[in-house]
């Protein structure tokens, strides 16, 4: 009896473990499919605080695509406009470059740079099956399919260009997101099509959501444009219960 006590803990975590496992490896199996990459290109962004309709703009944003079929990479670089300018220096980017392969883009690293701070990355080696991150200095095992805060909003396009169905309202798929301390399973739920009043007209998207739980919730919101290759012509990021952050499209360059 006293043997089965002590060893109780140790199986019920090798059971646990194996039933993460388990349930991961079903969640890469049911990975939708993917259309190819989109074509290089920029696409300029206007940047709100709260909701584009009635918030004020605070900044723009560019994002610069780049692919030679075989790898990408993303750069989204903003700035202040205005008075802003004069009292906060710097800009504030993300970027992603990585592989491309049949289920969609898959990240090497991901680097942020926050005005005057140094970078924060993500590292990902798909040959030993790790991801490398400052917080975790052993490192984290990779699962299948995981993509990072930008590259993420490219591979929900990918999707919905590959398989309308997959995006339609009330439908929901998971994947793995990379985060500078974890990797979360991220919920992304779709509310189906959704047409935006913009200064230029209508716009017809797909809109996905995912909200992160926790004390301070935060949440990326995505809406695809329907004719613009499945692009996100708006991305809203939520930081907790006060910040919101919106990004409008206003101009689209260097693509069809």
């Amino acid at each position: 009896m006293d043997t089965f006590d002590r060893r109780k803990p140790s199986l019920l975590r090798r059971l646990a473990a194996a039933a993460l496992l388990f349930a991961l490896a079903g969640v890469a199996q049911a990975a939708p499919a993917t259309a190819p990459f989109p074509h290089a290109g920029v696409l300029e962004y206007k940047i709100y605080m709260g909701e584009y309709t009635r918030g004020v703009a605070l900044g723009r944003a560019r994002i610069q695509i780049e692919s030679d079929g075989k790898t990408y990479r993303l750069r989204n670089q903003a700035e202040l406009i205005g008075l802003l300018k004069l009292f906060y220096k710097g800009v504030w980017i993300d970027q992603s470059r990585g592989q491309l392969g049949p289920g969609g883009p898959r990240p090497v690293r991901y680097s942020e740079w926050r005005r005057t701070k140094p970078e924060r990355w993500i590292g990902v080696d798909y040959q030993a099956g790790r991801v490398q991150v400052a917080a975790v200095p052993e490192g984290l095992p990779l699962m299948p399919g995981a993509q990072d805060r930008l590259s993420v909003l490219w591979y929900l396009g990918m999707v919905a260009r590959a398989d309308p169905d997959a995006v339609a309202a009330g439908k929901v798929f998971e994947l793995p997101l990379l985060s500078f301390r974890s990797i979360n399973i991220a919920r992304f739920e779709s509310f189906g099509e959704q047409v935006l009043p913009t200064d230029a007209g209508p716009l017809r998207t797909i809109y996905l959501s995912y909200q992160e739980k926790g004390e301070k919730a935060s949440g990326i919101e995505v809406w695809l444009g329907i004719e613009q290759q499945m692009q996100p012509v708006r991305i809203r990021y939520r930081e907790g219960d006060s910040e919101t952050f919106d990004m409008l499209l206003e101009r689209r360059k260097g693509q069809q």
